[in-house]
């Protein structure tokens, strides 16, 4: 069986070998965050958008009177 590997290990390991660079690493992971910003206004404006999300009518609010 396998023996499981930290990530800290496996980052410290590439780091001594030279094949892992912070820089790019933070440059990469605000650039996947930035796309999810723009995509959540979207998503959102769909979600408002459904007609499962409309209010009930007029007729329909008088009938629970």
């Amino acid at each position: 069986m396998a023996k499981a590997t930290k990530w800290e290990d496996v980052k410290a390991d590439l780091r001594a070998k030279g094949r892992f660079d912070d820089e790019k690493v933070q440059a990469n992971m605000e650039r996947l965050r930035s796309e999810i910003r723009m995509h959540r206004p979207q998503r959102s404006a769909r979600h408002w958008a459904s007609p499962s999300n409309f209010l009930p009518s007029r007729s329909e609010f008088r009938s629970h009177e």
